[in-house]
């Protein structure tokens, strides 16, 4: 309750003054901040507006989820040379600057295998994503 009440005197002022914030909750400084720097041991590895920053260097991600687990293998098969991360048995995420022509061939791919769908979404770049890219 309290961090709801200091995060909303932190939206009122921010017209008014300007408020550093300093925080590891990420989903904070998304609400919040207009600009951001992101520190790595110490050193400033990006800075700049928000917007910007998730425009430039951020990806976005397409996240499935298979009914099936023993549908998995096959489908990694078909997505070599693709950014993929697996989540577990049954889920991955896909990062890609084109993430439309991904998703359309992975579509594609999906019909062929008639590979049963649990769920299908397109995930936004988020700060979160922005500071594991930076970092790494």
């Amino acid at each position: 309750m309290g961090r709801k009440e200091i995060l909303d005197i932190l939206e009122q002022v921010k017209e008014k003054t300007t408020v550093i914030f300093s925080t590891h909750i990420l989903s904070d400084v998304e609400r919040i901040c207009d600009s951001v720097a992101i520190l790595h041991n110490g050193t400033i590895i990006q800075d700049g507006k928000l917007e910007e920053l998730k425009t430039r260097h951020m990806v976005d991600a397409l996240f499935l989820e298979l009914r099936r687990p023993e549908d998995m293998q096959g489908l990694l098969g078909e997505l070599k040379g693709l950014q993929v991360t697996q989540q577990d048995n049954v889920s991955l995420v896909i990062h890609a600057q084109n993430i439309d022509e991904v998703q359309h061939r992975l579509m594609r791919s999906l019909a062929r295998s008639r590979t049963a769908v649990e769920k299908l979404e397109i995930q936004e770049p988020s700060l979160e994503n922005l500071f594991m890219e930076a970092v790494k």
